[in-house]
């Protein structure tokens, strides 16, 4: 069978969150033992992107020479495209090959479209553990087998939960939602929560373009890295014989809904809230942050085009609201490029230590890896090319970072 992704490695195991206190230790200091249980831990924390930076700065520094970080992470992104989500581990067998001094792991992973098993393969010396190669090769679907998952039910091995709600209940346009939850829920409670506003045009809740769900993809992963979102349908597509008489005025009143709406939820109450904007969202965020009484903890604006505010009202907001702001867009995005989007802002904002720029290598307008284009340079959207993974993960430590000392601590209890 065809192998899916060969990743070269020479790393240690990497501290995930499920670990006992004494494995955790034990995995901090040099290479550990490749018992069943350190290569569940390891595989685990591969499939779900977790700690990624630690992981690569166990390799070999060899490898690291010829495997650059960027590729490595790219691999899970390509690995999560092909095959879907990471759902739970399965079946276990080992093999020995005393001639090349090598132990193989062989451990099956169900994923969302396409299982596949993992082989696992390290030194088996004594005093030589070393991990040589990590590969993923398809197999054929199995039935989750829930002995592998302590304590576990069927909806238990999905990293998040989704809840179908209505904001603005009684109004003249009440809009279909979601709200959509990490899971397990931290014990001390979500720490952040955000609201994710929607690009110009009759959009879905899931800002669906062609076969495109930007919105779904972006808050599932955000909710696989500890961050709660709500969603919503727009009035121009939940309503298409509706014609605004301002759209801009719209966007705003039905996000302060929506804010409503994941603020009394029982799961997000009292959260840090930040504003997601996704092009003509991200221009209207500061807007929103306005007119809100508790000020968002942040704002975040995504392959905005300062372009389409030639007043620059919404950057001359951004300075007076002082808020962390993180301005974010793929290098790859055929509607703002690097000189219409961060180059401006980076001009007007300049001198203001609380914005951040990200650009993201190989990456589109909705942050993913598709460069189908038509005759035009304009792109087709034909195929759900999901989203990039490790950009998702910057967004969410970011706004993770933006919680208060006390709630952290409070968590964390």
């Amino acid at each position: 069978m065809k192998r899916l992704v060969s990743v070269l490695a020479a790393a240690v195991l990497l501290f995930c969150l499920s670990v006992s206190p004494c494995l955790a230790a034990k995995m901090d200091a040099d290479v550990p033992v490749w018992t069943e249980e350190n290569v569940r831990i390891y595989l685990k924390s591969y499939a779900r992107g977790q700690d990624m930076d630690r992981l690569y700065s166990y390799y070999d520094v060899q490898i690291r020479r010829y495997m650059p970080e960027s590729t490595f992470e790219s691999m899970l992104t390509e690995l999560h495209w092909l095959t879907g989500g990471f759902l739970a581990l399965g079946s276990y067998s080992a093999f020995a090959e005393e001639e090349r001094g090598t132990m193989t792991h062989v451990v099956h992973l169900h994923m969302e479209k396409q299982d596949l098993d993992a082989y696992f393969t390290h030194r088996n010396a004594a005093d030589d553990w070393e991990v040589l190669s990590l590969e993923f090769v398809p197999a054929e679907k199995q039935e989750v087998d829930l002995g592998f998952v302590v304590g576990a039910s069927e909806t238990d091995l999905i990293p998040y939960r989704e809840y179908e709600v209505v904001i603005g209940q009684g109004s003249e346009y009440p809009l279909p939602a979601v709200i959509t939850l990490p899971a397990p829920i931290p014990e001390g409670g979500i720490p952040t929560a955000c609201v994710l506003v929607h690009d110009a045009g009759p959009l879905d809740r899931d800002a669906t373009i062609g076969e495109t769900h930007f919105f779904r993809h972006l808050a599932r992963e955000l909710a696989a890295a500890g961050v709660a979102s709500i969603r919503y349908d727009k009035r121009s597509f939940a309503y298409p014989e509706h014609h605004p008489v301002d759209e801009q005025q719209e966007t705003v009143e039905d996000v302060l809904l929506a804010l409503e709406a994941i603020s009394a939820h029982k799961s997000t109450a009292g959260c840090s809230i930040v504003l997601a904007g996704h092009g003509a969202g991200g221009i209207l965020v500061p807007t929103i942050a306005s007119k809100m009484a508790d000020k968002p903890a942040g704002l975040l604006l995504m392959g905005a085009s300062p372009a389409s505010d030639p007043e620059k009202e919404h950057i001359r907001l951004i300075r007076e609201l002082a808020l962390p702001t993180c301005i974010v867009q793929g290098r790859n995005d055929p509607f703002v490029s690097e000189d219409e989007g961060q180059s401006i802002y980076a001009d007007g904002l300049k001198q203001y230590a609380f914005v951040s720029y990200t650009c993201f290598r190989g990456l589109d307008h909705l942050l993913a890896k598709d460069s189908s284009t038509d005759e035009n340079g304009r792109p087709l959207y034909s195929f759900d090319a999901g989203i990039d993974i490790p950009a998702v993960r910057e967004l969410a430590a970011w706004m993770l970072s933006l919680v208060p000392q006390e709630q952290t601590m409070e968590v964390e209890q």
